[in-house]
């Protein structure tokens, strides 16, 4: 296998070294990508994959938010749609020359920035062909994986445009609420309130394409500590909230 992991890591370390560390949305995108590098592991392993693309899955995902960087730097704001897409972005870095520094063999670049740029869109295209398909679907799946945690643990001010008081203050819309129940991911367009992008959030789970990353937020309530870390201020919000938690970890546990 020509894909040398650590020398990747000790690349990617040197690449954030010139990014604030006390900015705390880069030092979530940091923990983030080491995160979704673990997660994306688990997958392969839990899908079988070959050692090789084990090791090209843990790659991808070493690289999937290298754009991210750039991102906070040039527009101090993760809003793709307000901002740059940070997936096309840093694709576009690495095959300018970027991504020779994580890896010497240039027989994977195609899968690599294929699936970089399709990790953020609102539907993977599944034209792509087979092994490139499988390397868009485990980042995918391991990067939303791991916003979860990111949306259980962190500072809502680095995640979000809002503040935990205003998420706590914070109405629901009926499009989303009832875009939610019918099991589908919710349109950015339609998201309006900050309690509308927290439920988006939790619709990512609609959007897995393995039983593996579901299996994670399980075994770690994710859903549980995304939804209830929040004291909703208004009774039909609070409410809604709970139906949203209660109807998300039933759905996940019928995939299972």
């Amino acid at each position: 296998m020509s894909i040398n992991l650590n020398k990747a890591k000790e690349a990617f370390a040197s690449y954030v070294s010139h990014y604030n560390p006390d900015n705390g949305m880069v030092r979530l995108k940091i923990v983030h990508t080491y995160k979704v590098v673990e997660v994306a592991k688990e997958i392969a392993e839990e899908l079988h994959v070959s050692e090789e693309d084990s090791g090209l899955a843990q790659l991808i995902a070493l690289l999937h938010d290298i754009g991210r960087f750039e991102q906070i730097r040039r527009y101090g704001d993760f809003r793709d749609h307000l901002t740059v897409d940070h997936a096309k972005l840093g694709a576009d870095l690495l095959e300018e020359g970027l991504l020779k520094d994580f890896i010497d063999d240039r027989q994977y670049d195609d899968i690599i920035l294929k699936a970089i740029r399709m990790h953020n869109r609102y539907c993977i295209d599944e034209t792509l062909d087979e092994r490139t398909l499988l390397h868009a679907k485990i980042i995918r799946d391991a990067d939303k994986t791991d916003i979860f945690r990111v949306r259980v643990e962190d500072d809502i001010r680095d995640i979000q445009s809002f503040t935990k008081e205003e998420l706590e203050d914070s109405l629901v819309s009926d499009e989303v609420y009832k875009t939610f129940l019918s099991h589908q991911c919710i349109n950015r367009e339609t998201v309006v309130t900050p309690a509308d992008s927290w439920i988006a959030g939790a619709a990512m789970i609609f959007d897995y394409n393995f039983k593996p990353g579901l299996a994670i937020l399980k075994r770690e309530k994710r859903i549980d500590g995304m939804m209830q870390r929040v004291h909703y201020t208004n009774p039909d919000t609070r409410e809604k909230m709970e139906q949203v938690r209660n109807s998300a970890n039933a759905w996940i546990e019928s995939r299972l």
